[in-house]
């Protein structure tokens, strides 16, 4: 479905490449763009640390996305699961289409069993080129997300060989991600009956 470019940072699908690399965007206010490196390390290294600073920071910025998106990331290390999913909602209310906010919302829509709001939540689109049709690049973290997401949906939906493409797919371009670890539990009942002929 793939193969590989010249540059090892760079993956080759039909009609949009992945890259490993930091996509160009959009310069923030001087105050976040000061802390922005720091912040994003601080999520995972020190989410009690972070997490202040990042509200105070949404609460100043409400038109900065990525701050949902790390604010949900650090809420959620730190286990403050009730509040990480307020931040989903609300991330997805005020900027719809950004592709982490559909996909956390999606998630979060699994989660509580409401599989059928996910072709809603993708605009009945699942591909991302079709979702975003003037990108032509998208960062390894968005696909292995949108693969993550639409396998589960296409798992819980009963649409089982969908959710095996969405599977190996993920097993190709992320094999280490615990996304791809995640889908695999969930696919590992299909996955071993077919390995055993069933």
């Amino acid at each position: 479905m793939f193969r590989k470019r010249k540059s090892l940072q760079t993956l080759q699908f039909s009609n949009y490449s992945i890259t490993y690399d930091a996509l160009e965007r959009t310069r923030f206010p001087e105050e976040v763009e000061e802390q922005f490196k720091e912040l994003h390390d601080l999520v995972y290294s020190d989410p009690l640390e972070a997490i202040p600073r990042l509200k105070a920071l949404k609460a100043k910025y409400p038109e900065i996305r990525e701050l949902y998106n790390w604010l949900f990331a650090a809420l959620s290390k730190n286990e403050q699961l009730e509040e990480a999913d307020a931040i989903v909602k609300e991330n997805y209310q005020k900027h719809p289409d950004y592709l982490f906010a559909k996909l956390n919302y999606a998630e979060f829509c699994l989660r509580k069993g409401n599989f059928e709001e996910v072709p809603i939540i993708l605009e009945q689109k699942f591909d991302l080129k079709m979702l975003y049709p003037d990108r032509d690049i998208f960062h390894i973290t968005e696909v292995v997300g949108f693969f993550g997401v639409t396998g589960l949906y296409f798992l819980e939906s009963g649409q089982i060989e969908a959710a095996k493409t969405c599977f190996n797919l993920l097993q190709d371009i992320a094999p280490d991600s615990s996304v791809t670890s995640k889908l695999m539990l969930k696919l590992a009942p299909f996955l071993f009956r077919e390995l055993l002929g069933f």
